[in-house]
């Protein structure tokens, strides 16, 4: 990932920064307002920040933004496998209308302009999607039930579904999360996974001094973009852990719940 400002307030990936008619970033812990264990750039609210700490926060984002969105939409994730839609219609909707619309979401898909979707993640993973042809983005919030759920195959499909996208012509940007040799998982997990269908010597390793299951998100999403049909050359690894990285990225394994967030956010310009 490179830097796309400035500062090292936001990253993004180089396959999607060449494509003139979005914009995007993955926030970093840096350039905000919010202190203590949220210092600085928190962008959610049930992590516990100040709600007036969260919101210049996310101003701060919007602003950054090469053109300002005429709205940020974040869904109130819930570990799922859902996805929505935003069309025209959400415009309509009232805020009590708006947040039931967004509950337990965990991917928004959208072809509507200066309309910014973005998840928020601290360990697990974002996944930006643009079709260059159609011109429709998505982001998903992948974490492990999210990933043992598909969340990433179900909203490509939901794109070929409800936009007649080629998965050829999707691009896929997988942004920072916490790695497999950090994300130590019990035997109920590894078991989800391997039901789920997962070649586990592809995603997984046994540490032999521990006899802990050590599962890659990462790599468990990039094979579900592949079998949704996205080649291998326009899907871009972010590699960077966010439990690792303590002094760019929140984790909340590392940092326990009350901890902040990143955000990564996808729009079309037009």
């Amino acid at each position: 990932m490179i830097k796309i400002n400035n500062d090292i307030r936001m990253l993004g990936f180089r396959s999607m920064i060449s494509c003139p008619n979005i914009s995007h970033f993955v926030t970093t812990r840096s350039g905000g307002c919010s202190n203590g264990k949220y210092t600085s750039l928190n962008c959610w609210y049930s992590s516990g920040d100040k709600p007036e700490n969260v919101e210049r926060n996310m101003d701060i984002v919007c602003n950054a933004l090469p053109q300002k969105p005429r709205k940020l939409i974040v869904p109130n994730q819930m570990h799922s496998s859902e996805f929505k839609i935003i069309n025209s219609s959400f415009n309509r909707l009232n805020d009590d209308e708006r947040d039931e619309f967004l509950f337990g979401v965990d991917a928004l898909i959208t072809r509507e302009p200066k309309i910014c979707i973005s998840v928020s993640t601290a360990d697990c993973i974002p996944v930006l999607l643009y079709d260059q042809r159609k011109q429709i983005v998505a982001a998903i919030h992948a974490g492990w039930r999210g990933t043992v759920g598909q969340i990433v195959k179900n909203t490509v499909q939901a794109m070929k579904d409800n936009f007649q996208c080629d998965a050829r012509d999707l691009i896929a940007g997988i942004g920072p999360g916490i790695c497999a040799e950090n994300f130590e998982v019990g035997e109920e997990v590894y078991l989800d996974f391997a039901i789920a269908g997962f070649n586990m010597d592809s995603i997984s390793y046994l540490n032999k001094q521990t006899l802990k299951h050590h599962i890659d998100l990462c790599e468990a999403n990039r094979i579900q973009l592949l079998e949704a049909g996205i080649q291998a050359s326009n899907i871009e690894l972010a590699g960077l852990c966010t439990y690792r990285e303590e002094g760019t990225f929140f984790s909340v394994r590392r940092s326990g719940p009350y901890t902040g967030r990143m955000l990564s956010g996808i729009m079309l310009n037009k």
